[in-house]
């Protein structure tokens, strides 16, 4: 087997499934739906407010 295929099971900081980044995204996703007037500037603001708001958690 690949000694490099599963090189992140040595940090167990790193989670063993995508669901919480999939939620977020979907979350993100849903809330722009919402929004569907916004400029592609704003959208782009709406984003980066999202992400850094999520990740301060």
């Amino acid at each position: 087997m690949d000694k490099w295929l599963f090189t992140c099971d040595g940090y167990s900081f790193i989670p063993n499934t995508n669901n919480s980044l999939e939620a977020t995204f979907n979350d993100l996703k849903t809330k722009l739906r919402n929004y569907n007037g916004l400029s592609k500037e704003h959208r782009k603001m709406f984003i980066n407010a999202y992400l850094a708001r999520d990740y301060e958690r």
